[in-house]
């Protein structure tokens, strides 16, 4: 860690357990509400899938603290394991055949 930055780890230790667990209930509530909102009235997910998709996007926020540290990167750019991390959601773990990529405007090379 560089001088100054505080470890993550150390500050959510320090939150009292009811606290945190208030919060993290909050988030996804939160979240529940603004994927429902986007997917409109007539959205396919029941109520667990909600639930496991608002779970979802907020365990992809708390990437950024360990892309903070350079370990997690694996030698790479921040720009780079962004764009493969990018790829694996859009994709999954199997990657898709080239031609097939090139014509989805929504993934990167």
């Amino acid at each position: 860690m560089d001088d100054g930055e505080v470890d993550m780890r150390e500050l959510i230790a320090r939150i009292p357990p009811g606290l945190l667990e208030r919060s993290e209930v909050a988030h996804i509530d939160l979240l529940e509400g603004v994927l429902a909102e986007l997917a409109g009235p007539d959205h396919r997910w029941s109520a667990v899938e909600l639930r496991d998709r608002a779970n979802a996007l907020r365990s992809i926020a708390q990437l950024g603290t360990v892309i903070r540290q350079g370990w997690a990167l694996g030698g790479m750019s921040a720009e780079r394991y962004a764009a493969i991390i990018a790829d694996l959601v859009v994709d999954g773990c199997a990657r898709r055949a080239r031609k097939e990529r090139q014509n989805d405007p929504h993934v990167s090379s």
